[in-house]
């Protein structure tokens, strides 16, 4: 087996694994780190929804964004 073989079929698991938690229907947007560096990991979430996978310019950051966004509301 060749490893990018491999590769995807560890993804696919966790696609699986997504899948199982939060069956969703219609646009599914994917952030964080492995998005933003495994392309193949869109790919596999589209084909599993059945969906459209977007994801934000740079899906890394959504995280901490959101989680900066919430300290700063709750400092005012």
């Amino acid at each position: 087996m060749k490893i990018p073989d491999i590769v995807r079929a560890a993804f696919g698991a966790v696609v699986k694994r997504v899948v199982e938690m939060a069956p969703l229907s219609g646009l599914v947007v994917a952030t964080g780190g492995v998005v933003a560096h495994d392309a193949i990991v869109i790919d596999l979430l589209a084909e599993a929804f059945g969906a459209t996978v977007e994801t934000p310019p740079y899906p890394q950051f959504s995280g901490a964004l959101g989680a900066a966004l919430y300290a700063a509301d709750g400092c005012e």
